[in-house]
Protein backbone atom coordinates (compact mmCIF):
# COMPACT_ATOMS: atom_id res chain seq x y z
CA UNK A 1 0.00 0.00 0.00
CA UNK A 2 2.86 2.37 0.79
CA UNK A 3 4.38 1.84 -2.68
CA UNK A 4 1.17 2.95 -4.35
CA UNK A 5 1.08 6.22 -2.45
CA UNK A 6 4.78 6.88 -2.93
CA UNK A 7 4.52 6.00 -6.62
CA UNK A 8 1.55 8.25 -7.17
CA UNK A 9 3.25 11.18 -5.43
CA UNK A 10 6.36 10.69 -7.54
CA UNK A 11 4.29 10.72 -10.70
CA UNK A 12 2.33 13.75 -9.49
CA UNK A 13 5.51 15.70 -8.77
CA UNK A 14 7.00 14.69 -12.15
CA UNK A 15 3.88 15.85 -14.02
CA UNK A 16 3.80 19.07 -12.01
CA UNK A 17 7.47 19.69 -12.86
CA UNK A 18 6.81 19.14 -16.56
CA UNK A 19 3.86 21.54 -16.45
CA UNK A 20 5.95 24.18 -14.68
CA UNK A 21 8.71 23.82 -17.31
CA UNK A 22 6.17 24.17 -20.14
CA UNK A 23 4.63 27.21 -18.46
CA UNK A 24 8.03 28.84 -17.93
CA UNK A 25 8.96 28.14 -21.56
CA UNK A 26 5.77 29.84 -22.78
CA UNK A 27 6.36 32.74 -20.40
CA UNK A 28 9.90 33.24 -21.74
CA UNK A 29 8.61 33.18 -25.33
CA UNK A 30 5.88 35.69 -24.46
CA UNK A 31 8.28 38.06 -22.69
CA UNK A 32 10.84 37.97 -25.51
CA UNK A 33 8.16 38.55 -28.15
CA UNK A 34 8.83 35.28 -29.95
CA UNK A 35 5.50 33.68 -29.08
CA UNK A 36 4.00 35.15 -32.27
CA UNK A 37 6.65 33.38 -34.35
CA UNK A 38 5.03 30.05 -33.51
CA UNK A 39 2.39 30.64 -36.19
CA UNK A 40 5.21 30.35 -38.73
CA UNK A 41 6.56 27.17 -37.18
CA UNK A 42 7.25 24.37 -39.63
CA UNK A 43 6.10 21.09 -38.12
CA UNK A 44 6.46 18.45 -40.87
CA UNK A 45 3.45 16.17 -41.43
CA UNK A 46 1.39 18.14 -38.90
CA UNK A 47 1.62 21.78 -40.00
CA UNK A 48 4.10 22.51 -42.77
CA UNK A 49 5.00 26.16 -43.31
CA UNK A 50 4.76 27.56 -45.87
CA UNK A 51 1.73 25.51 -46.95
CA UNK A 52 1.92 23.35 -50.05
CA UNK A 53 1.71 25.41 -53.23
CA UNK A 54 3.16 28.54 -51.64
CA UNK A 55 6.63 29.81 -50.82
CA UNK A 56 7.98 32.78 -48.95
CA UNK A 57 8.67 35.93 -50.95
CA UNK A 58 12.46 35.96 -51.49
CA UNK A 59 12.49 39.74 -51.94
CA UNK A 60 11.11 40.35 -48.43
CA UNK A 61 12.64 37.73 -46.13
CA UNK A 62 11.78 39.77 -43.04
CA UNK A 63 8.02 39.34 -43.53
CA UNK A 64 7.39 35.64 -43.05
CA UNK A 65 3.67 36.07 -43.77
CA UNK A 66 4.36 37.33 -47.32
CA UNK A 67 3.61 34.16 -49.27
CA UNK A 68 3.55 33.73 -53.04
CA UNK A 69 1.26 31.32 -54.84
CA UNK A 70 3.53 29.01 -56.83
CA UNK A 71 1.05 28.61 -59.71
CA UNK A 72 0.63 32.37 -60.11
CA UNK A 73 4.40 32.86 -59.92
CA UNK A 74 4.97 30.32 -62.71
CA UNK A 75 2.38 32.09 -64.91
CA UNK A 76 4.09 35.45 -64.33
CA UNK A 77 7.49 33.91 -65.04
CA UNK A 78 6.27 32.39 -68.31
CA UNK A 79 4.81 35.75 -69.35
CA UNK A 80 8.05 37.60 -68.53
CA UNK A 81 10.14 35.03 -70.42
CA UNK A 82 7.85 35.33 -73.47
CA UNK A 83 8.08 39.14 -73.34
CA UNK A 84 11.85 38.98 -73.00
CA UNK A 85 12.11 36.69 -76.00
CA UNK A 86 9.98 39.09 -78.07
CA UNK A 87 12.23 41.98 -77.07
CA UNK A 88 15.35 39.99 -77.93
CA UNK A 89 13.92 39.20 -81.38
CA UNK A 90 13.25 42.94 -81.86
CA UNK A 91 16.82 43.83 -80.88
CA UNK A 92 18.29 41.11 -83.12
CA UNK A 93 16.19 42.25 -86.07
CA UNK A 94 16.82 45.93 -85.31
CA UNK A 95 13.09 46.60 -85.66
CA UNK A 96 11.55 48.37 -82.68
CA UNK A 97 8.03 47.73 -83.99
CA UNK A 98 8.44 44.09 -82.90
CA UNK A 99 8.68 45.24 -79.29
CA UNK A 100 4.95 45.98 -79.37
CA UNK A 101 4.38 42.21 -79.11
CA UNK A 102 5.81 42.27 -75.58
CA UNK A 103 3.77 43.70 -72.73
CA UNK A 104 6.86 45.06 -71.00
CA UNK A 105 8.14 46.72 -74.17
CA UNK A 106 5.12 48.89 -74.85
CA UNK A 107 6.80 51.90 -73.23
CA UNK A 108 9.50 51.81 -75.91
CA UNK A 109 6.94 52.35 -78.68
CA UNK A 110 5.44 55.50 -77.13
CA UNK A 111 7.93 57.87 -78.72
CA UNK A 112 11.49 59.11 -78.57
CA UNK A 113 11.06 60.53 -75.07
CA UNK A 114 10.59 57.03 -73.67
CA UNK A 115 13.43 55.41 -75.60
CA UNK A 116 16.38 53.83 -73.94
CA UNK A 117 19.49 56.06 -74.33
CA UNK A 118 21.14 53.44 -76.59
CA UNK A 119 18.07 53.34 -78.85
CA UNK A 120 17.94 57.16 -78.96
CA UNK A 121 21.61 57.29 -79.98
CA UNK A 122 20.97 54.84 -82.84
CA UNK A 123 18.04 56.86 -84.19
Amino acid sequence: MGDTVAGSWTRTIAVAAVLVIVFLGLAVLAVTGQLGDLRYANIPLIRPYPPAGYYQNPFDPGDRSDLIDAAQASRVKADLVADGQAELRAVEAGDISLVAQADTGKAATCGAANRHPVQAARA
